[in-house]
């Protein structure tokens, strides 16, 4: 899924305020013709105030087979008009590390 590639056919987004949790319901066509539904989830712990957490529940609905899930946490997220956030002082993070423990977990461990 690639907002540049393929065809969003559906989109809403629904903040739970109770839960806490960002939800995103997305029908996409592929560039191929295959059309999916994606629940997209994100959420951060209150009882560990640094960990977020996204999840990901992808329902095929024209098609049978395996999806295969290509994904990246980028830690070096830009501000806005500005090329690079270390050279005017603005990256608030030290990189801590990152990994990916099993194949459905990944992690990335800035410090503020």
């Amino acid at each position: 899924f690639a907002l540049d590639r393929g065809e969003v056919l559906a989109c809403e987004r629904n903040l739970d305020l109770r839960e806490g949790i960002l939800r995103r319901h997305v029908r996409w066509r592929s560039p191929k013709g295959h059309t999916a539904e994606l629940l997209i989830e994100r959420w951060a712990s209150m009882a560990e105030p640094h960990l977020c957490v996204l999840r990901l529940l992808v329902t095929p609905l024209d098609f049978e087979g395996e999806v295969e899930l290509r994904t990246e946490i980028d830690g070096m997220v830009e501000t806005p008009g500005v090329t690079s956030p270390t050279e005017v002082g603005l990256c608030h993070w030290a990189w801590a590390g990152q990994g990916h423990p099993s194949p459905q977990r990944a992690f990335l461990h800035l410090q503020t």
